[in-house]
């Protein structure tokens, strides 16, 4: 990793410029998103590809693992009233174009959903719960719920961004009609050189 990758992810982990970051993009530059709500979260992802057996899990090799690093991940506590519920929200910081970006913000949110599931199917079984055929075949319960995760990509390199925002993009479909039934994915894409006020360089 360089240095100028290094400075930049220093740079994001910095509460009050990550705040700034999400609030930009996602609420107008309206201060919705608290630095003192934050909290970091680990960015290395790691997960086993396994199978559920009738009885027991079984791992087909320990070698069969997807594992990736993020640059910055943040949780935001959101209090509403009584309740409170949670965002993951991770940045990823380009100084140069990623022309398969899409893929890599889908992989990178997709684990982190996968996360959130083995850290459920865990619980339920270290509470050894009595559970149906369903319960365990999927490690998750009918009323267990997800945190969702919100990736935004900041590029700092001095030149426009021409790759792909989706996933659409990368597509060279010869029947248009197969179109609306591929999942799509988006880049949410900051350009700081491309914008006219100048939260980013605070």
């Amino acid at each position: 990793m360089g240095v100028q990758d290094t400075s930049t992810k220093d740079y994001l982990s910095d509460a009050d410029i990550f705040a700034d970051a999400v609030n930009y993009y996602l609420y107008g530059g309206e201060t919705v998103v608290k630095p003192t709500s934050l909290r970091p979260l680990d960015s290395h992802l790691l997960l086993h590809v396994f199978e559920h057996g009738d009885k027991e899990e079984t791992y087909k090799g320990r070698d069969n693992a997807v594992e990736r690093y993020r640059d910055v991940v943040r949780r935001w506590t959101v209090m509403t009233d009584d309740t409170c519920a949670y965002v993951i929200f991770g940045i990823e910081a380009q100084t140069n174009i990623h022309y398969g970006m899409p893929i890599r913000s889908m992989l990178n949110d997709a684990l982190q959903y996968a996360a959130q599931a083995e850290e459920l199917r865990v619980l339920h079984r270290n509470a050894g719960e009595k559970e149906s055929s369903a319960e365990f075949l999927s490690g998750m319960h009918r009323t267990d719920r997800l945190s969702p995760v919100i990736t935004l990509c900041i590029h700092f390199g001095p030149e426009p961004w021409d790759g792909a925002l989706s996933l659409k993009e990368l597509f060279d479909l010869p029947d248009d009609r197969l179109l609306p039934f591929v999942q799509d994915y988006r880049v949410l894409l900051i350009e700081p050189s491309r914008m006219q006020d100048g939260w980013i360089y605070k």
